[in-house]
């Protein structure tokens, strides 16, 4: 699974590129509370968005450095309704925290809340600094951030961290560019809800050994100028049974698509439009393919990606794979010169 965690800095409603970043997301965490004296007035709204988009969620309490108890009760008073529902977080970190080094604190505050719920605190904790929160490996789940590359992309790199003693992290944090922070997990949604509701299973949970990757996510825009729902592979997270993006009878205007490095549309305007290698519904410059005219042709160079377009009053063209049509021409591109009003991509 791949998610997005917030705070206030994302804002209410999410600012352009969080609310891009969490349409393609499937868990988030929000922060609710930090020291003994601060609450996230758009924690529960976040919150409460993910349980109404059947999203798995967690909440998280930013340590300040006072008494490890008083900051896990005032944690537990201000979230004590998601308890059961979310993942509890402690996020340890340096930066306005006074006991930063302290590796008994953290170790104090799980105990305390779960005293108070019989639920163990999920411990968010950069690579460097596990050695400060190691006591908890036993009980706890990890999530741990480090950024090997750093893109503003859900592409995922590969991991190269020590997080000895914890055998596997439960979520990663692997980018913060972009004003979002992007993570995977390696657990599914029942998972996910075993943690939450406390049976002490969190760090048994190991990653694979070899995680399936991703199918990409994306959408079409209508020459009319309305985005569709978002796809997933050949599913439609709008919910409709419909294996493809778009609307037989309306050419499409633009495409975004996630998870396939760069990908290009050619116009019947401008012909072929630069590469573009992001997914932003609200970037219409960098953030997808098009120019708003009809769409002709699509383009993604990515060998590990099928894709396949439908012609405005004909059918569907052959697979692609990469820049390989599956029918046999030469062509390194989806279409025929003609209006495209679907698309489907997968990986191949």
């Amino acid at each position: 699974m791949r998610g997005i965690d917030v705070s206030s800095h994302n804002q209410w409603p999410f600012n352009n590129v969080t609310e891009t970043a969490y349409q393609a997301s499937d868990f988030l965490i929000a922060k609710t509370t930090q020291g003994t004296g601060y609450v996230n007035p758009y924690g529960d709204r976040a919150i409460q968005r993910a349980i109404a988009d059947g999203k798995p969620f967690g909440f998280y309490h930013y340590a300040g450095g006072n008494d490890a108890v008083a900051e896990a009760n005032y944690f537990y008073e201000h979230s004590k309704n998601y308890f059961g529902h979310g993942i509890p977080v402690i996020d340890w970190e340096g930066y306005q925290n006074s006991a930063f080094g302290n590796a008994s604190w953290v170790r104090a505050f799980v105990d305390r809340i779960h005293g108070l719920t019989g639920v163990w605190c999920m411990i968010y904790v950069s690579a460097s600094a596990i050695p400060q929160v190691a006591n908890c490996a036993d009980d706890c789940a990890l999530w741990v951030a480090g950024y090997p590359v750093n893109a503003a992309s859900w592409d995922v790199p590969s991991f190269k961290y020590s997080i000895e003693p914890w055998t596997a992290y439960t979520v990663w944090q692997f980018s913060s560019a972009g004003g979002v922070d992007r993570n995977v997990s390696s657990i599914d949604s029942a998972a996910w809800q075993r943690i939450a509701a406390g049976d002490g299973a969190a760090q048994q949970v190991q990653q694979p050994t070899q995680q399936q990757p991703e199918q990409p996510y994306y959408a079409v825009r209508l020459a009319n100028g309305r985005w569709l729902a978002m796809m997933r592979g050949l599913q439609d997270t709008g919910g409709s049974n419909d294996d493809y993006a778009g609307m037989f009878g309306q050419p499409i205007g633009y495409v975004a698509i996630g998870g396939v490095g760069k990908y290009r549309a050619r116009s019947i305007k401008h012909g072929w439009l630069p590469y573009v290698s992001t997914y932003n519904l609200n970037d219409l410059n960098n953030g997808c393919a098009g120019d708003g005219s009809a769409i002709t042709g699509l383009e993604i160079p990515n060998s590990g990606i099928k894709y396949q377009v439908h012609i405005l009053g004909g059918g569907w063209l052959p697979w692609m794979i990469g820049n390989m049509d599956t029918g046999g021409s030469r062509d390194s591109f989806a279409g025929n010169g003609k209006q495209i009003d679907a698309i489907r991509i997968a990986r191949a």
